[in-house]
């Protein structure tokens, strides 16, 4: 599988992270247009790989919290799936844990709609947020990504009991489980040792 990121190729100051120009886009009220955008050229580019041969790959991508405030998130991520002739599963929206808490009851319906409709629906960087343990069960989110700040310091002394209790909630929810940010063999090593 992959992720789709959004990178801005500025033509004076090169490339400039999400971090930088994505809350900007979402105070003007810019985001709507270009999360339509990468959901378009995300699917775009896995059906060409699909038509190409490689129909097991899976993609991911971010959703902003204020696409959840459109009525319409839901159809348009489905109508762009249906278009693009792919099959649901194979298509991963990533969201945040602060998002969950913003509005569960309506934001909780829009992700039941997307798991309903044969959607995936990962939870990004968890671990970092409010990791209120109660919204999984009001969330039916199908992976949670644990956060490559735990990856990262891998040999710290409180990181494994981390990984390993995120791990637990994981199995305990039947949900996928998956680690951002691994570089190096050694660190792959572990992650598969702490399960």
């Amino acid at each position: 599988g992959m992720e789709a990121l959004l990178r801005w190729n500025h033509p004076t100051h090169g490339q400039i992270g999400p971090a930088t120009f994505v809350p900007v886009a979402e105070e003007i009220g810019m985001i709507g247009d270009i999360s339509h955008w990468v959901l378009e050229r995300a699917c775009g580019q896995l059906a060409q790989w699909r038509d190409a041969g490689f129909s097991d790959l899976r993609m991911s991508l971010n959703l902003s919290p204020h696409d959840f405030s459109r009525k319409d998130v839901v159809e348009m991520v489905t109508e762009c799936v249906e278009r693009h002739r792919l099959p649901p599963s194979q298509l991963e929206l990533e969201i945040t844990e602060s998002m969950m808490m913003q509005d569960s009851a309506g934001v909780a319906a829009k992700v039941r709609a997307m798991r309903d409709a044969g959607l995936s629906v990962a939870i990004d960087d968890f671990g970092t947020g409010y990791s209120a343990l109660a919204y999984l069960q009001k969330f039916p989110v199908s992976t949670l990504k644990i956060d490559r700040s735990f990856v990262r310091d891998l040999d710290g002394p409180s990181t494994n009991p981390i990984i390993s209790a995120i791990t637990g909630i994981a199995r305990g929810f039947g949900l996928q489980l998956i680690a951002e940010g691994v570089e190096r063999m050694e660190q792959a090593e572990t992650l598969r040792a702490l399960g």
